[in-house]
């Protein structure tokens, strides 16, 4: 049987721009689980690596390798899509919780990939409020530093 996670955007950020002990956790957690996330991962990790070049933090070669191996990467996650499901469940956690929006997109997704796969699986993530979050819906959490 393959283990499945729940994979927000702050790990895979921390799996390819951050530092070297966040970065080799988050990598094997990535290796250990079939992943899913949500497609906003692919436009929050560009950012992330925008930012990153436009502090001169990275090189422009360094960007092009990220987004090809992030790419790749991707093709082999499942990629949850932000169907209309998702918005009414991150519409309601958003009053449930302290989480903004892209983070209820985040957990909205994994409950609903709960539901459609009645399985239980870790959500795993570096962001605190999420992680708080995500144990109030009864996730067991896998925390990146935090």
């Amino acid at each position: 049987m393959v283990n499945i996670a729940y994979v927000d955007s702050s790990v895979w950020i921390k799996h390819y721009v951050e530092s070297e002990k966040a970065s080799a956790y988050a990598s094997q957690l990535l290796t250990d689980y079939k992943v899913f996330a949500s497609v906003i991962t692919k436009v929050e990790l560009f950012s992330a690596l925008a930012r990153k070049f436009q502090l001169q933090e990275i090189s422009i070669e360094d960007v092009k390798k990220i987004k090809d191996a992030f790419c790749s990467d991707c093709q082999r996650a499942g990629m949850i899509e932000v169907s209309d499901d998702v918005v009414k469940e991150a519409q309601n956690l958003v009053f449930k919780t302290t989480i903004k929006t892209l983070d209820a997109i985040h957990l909205a997704s994994s409950i609903l990939l709960k539901k459609e796969t009645e399985v239980s699986f870790p959500l795993i993530t570096a962001d605190n409020k999420l992680a708080s979050a995500a144990k109030k819906e009864s996730f067991e959490v896998i925390g990146v530093g935090i």
